[in-house]
């Protein structure tokens, strides 16, 4: 099965009777009854009803109970309780297994909800190097749910969600991006392995920047996924390409309903599918209101200081690192300055150019990223 066929199935003919619509999203199945109550968003992991249901069987057990789903650790059904089993269509074996088990560390200052992947136990031990999947501004853990199997190929793995997003902590003032790094270096201090790959998209590729050049004994390998390094800039000589930025901060200050947000990311998102908008719009939905002006305060309040921060943390990373940038005219955020730049900074760089995609790599094609990441960390 390839990673791009994870997100859409047809599942077996009257398995999903008397629902409207049938939806894989990111491993999770999505669906809607036709009456009744509906999910939030794409974190719902199955929706079902036994008496409208018939598949049935005593082979893939599953409980819902008080809006959190025990059996896969995974929420986000509103008020919807059942308890039952659900059959998986013939030959979709993959499609529940491999889900990662949610807890909260205490990092100190915050709670960070963390999903785990377990390591294979029957891969030799200690196994390989464990995987640390970091997430972009106003996303989620789940962000990586389609591409972290391939890439982890039998090794643990961890996905948080950071400070002020999905379900961790908030703490109201504090979201510069040289805020975040302190929780997830505490978060690798507590785990068993000496040092994990970091794989991170736009603010978890500064993340994961600042915490190979504080703790490089943490850090054997590293995968920049278009950071927006030099953001500050940019801010300065094209302010208009924040205005998502802005639009999504309004819509958060004005609190609205999931639905309404969804609808305005739409006319903003015209190419993206529904799947893609109702992903963002959820992720922003829960997201702190003040994730986004701490990124602004960044690039504009401590904008200088930033840049040298941000300059001297590459130089001093030990690791090696690979990085996609992204196109920038469609969106990415790693000018071809930029990338020379990097480059020339961190002393083990490799430089992959996309030139179909902008920002959202692993998103837009993420069979082509699976396959540039491991042949990259395939190494370490």
């Amino acid at each position: 099965m390839r990673v791009g066929d994870l997100r859409r199935f047809d599942a077996e003919p009257g398995l999903f009777t008397n629902f409207t619509r049938k939806t894989f999203v990111q491993r999770f199945i999505v669906v809607e009854p036709t009456a009744g109550r509906v999910p939030v968003g794409p974190e719902v992991l199955l929706l079902l009803d036994q008496q409208q249901v018939p598949g049935i069987a005593e082979d893939q057990p599953f409980a819902v109970h008080n809006n959190s789903v025990k059996r896969f650790g995974h929420s986000r059904i509103l008020s919807f309780l059942t308890v039952g089993t659900f059959r998986q269509p013939p030959g979709a074996t993959d499609i529940l297994g491999g889900m990662p088990v949610e807890s909260f560390f205490h990092a100190g200052q915050v709670a960070l909800n963390v999903a785990r992947w377990p390591g294979d136990p029957s891969l030799q031990q200690p196994g390989p190097t464990p995987v640390l999947f970091l997430h972009g501004i106003t996303d989620k853990h789940q962000a990586w749910h389609v591409v972290a199997d391939p890439i982890r190929q039998g090794a643990t793995a961890l996905a948080l969600d950071f400070r002020g997003h999905g379900r961790s902590g908030r703490v109201p003032g504090e979201y510069l991006f040289t805020d975040y790094p302190h929780d997830i270096i505490a978060l690798l201090e507590a785990e068993p392995a000496p040092s994990f790959r970091i794989v991170g998209h736009s603010l978890g590729a500064a993340i994961g920047l600042q915490i190979a050049a504080a703790r490089p004994d943490l850090v054997s390998a590293l995968v920049l996924e278009d950071p927006p390094i030099y953001a500050a800039e940019i801010h300065a000589q094209t302010p208009d390409r924040f205005d998502r930025f802005q639009l999504n901060s309004r819509l958060q200050s004005r609190r609205l309903p999931l639905r309404e947000i969804e609808q305005t990311l739409a006319t903003v998102m015209p190419d993206a599918g529904v799947d893609r908008i109702r992903d963002v719009a959820y992720a922003l939905f829960v997201t702190d209101p003040g994730a986004i002006p701490g990124s602004f305060r960044q690039f504009s309040d401590f904008a200088e200081q930033w840049q040298e921060h941000i300059e001297t943390s590459m130089r001093s990373v030990q690791c090696p690192v690979l990085m996609l940038q992204g196109n920038f005219e469609l969106g990415g955020w790693t000018r071809a300055e930029d990338a020379d730049r990097i480059n020339s900074l961190i002393p083990d760089c490799t430089v992959e150019y996309w030139d179909d995609w902008g920002h959202g790599l692993h998103h837009n094609d993420p069979d082509r990223f699976v396959d540039q990441v491991n042949k990259f960390l395939e190494s370490w």
